[in-house]
């Protein structure tokens, strides 16, 4: 009698693309466009897509969590806190697209109905933190933004033997962290002539040249606020004498 034949493992799944709109201001959000064709992965395995974000980028886990998100979140978590006040160290997220309910055309892919491929779109938002005040530098700062990394976690299985036992360029702490316990991972790359890039947010900088017409201005507008203010209490309170005068009459 013949042993359990093991299932064949293919996938020609691709990233078509990454962008992120908008490139300016202190919100924006990052999108990755998935190509995923019917293949043995989506039945055994788990897809991931990991981020790395500079400790410029806040991630807003309640804000995922809304949008149906399953995610691991390592680094810098305060919403508000400046760079300059926070750890610097990298903000990891880690996306688990199976377990998220945003995705379910995941688990299509790999049904035996013919069903062919299925592009999904991951959309993440951003935030970025206030960075440090100069003394007549740049109006911007430009903060880097990496491409996200998405992959399929395996479990053993003799046909995946060739497959490596961790992600490259991440740390093994994080596997841990993020409780990637899967012996296999297979990385998707980008389709063809798609280069996946750097990108580049342009967040407004302080400048502290422009403090003390800043004091001046807020001063000025709290002087005429108060003025005005006064002016219609006074305004008001003669309305109210003269319409008790008459009535008294």
């Amino acid at each position: 009698m013949g042993g359990k034949q093991s299932k064949v493992y293919s996938d020609s799944s691709k990233i078509l693309s990454v962008a992120l709109d908008p490139t300016s201001g202190f919100h924006t959000t990052l999108s990755t466009r998935l190509l995923l064709n019917q293949t043995a992965y989506a039945d055994a395995c788990a897809l991931h897509v990991l981020h790395k974000f500079p400790p410029n980028v806040i991630v807003d886990s309640n804000e995922l969590k809304d949008r149906g998100f399953v995610f691991e979140l390592q680094g810098p978590a305060d919403l508000e806190l400046p760079v300059v006040a926070v750890e610097q160290t990298d903000v990891w997220l880690l996306l688990n697209l199976n377990a998220s309910s945003t995705f379910k055309e995941i688990k299509e892919v790999g049904e035996d109905d013919g069903g062919g491929a299925r592009e999904i779109t991951v959309n993440v938002p951003l935030h970025m933190r206030y960075s440090e005040p100069t003394m007549g530098g740049p109006s911007h700062e430009q903060v880097p933004i990496e491409p996200p990394r998405a992959f399929w976690a395996c479990p053993a299985d003799p046909s995946l033997s060739h497959l490596p036992e961790s992600l490259p360029d991440v740390p093994a702490e994080l596997h841990t962290a993020f409780a990637l316990a899967s012996p296999r991972f297979n990385l998707i790359p980008p389709a063809d002539g798609v280069e996946l890039r750097p990108m580049t947010m342009r967040v407004p900088a302080g400048d502290l040249t422009h403090l003390p017409l800043v004091q001046i201005g807020t001063a000025a507008v709290v002087f005429l606020a108060a003025g005005w203010l006064t002016r219609r209490i006074y305004v008001a309170s003669q309305a109210l004498r003269a319409a008790h005068e008459k009535k008294e009459e």
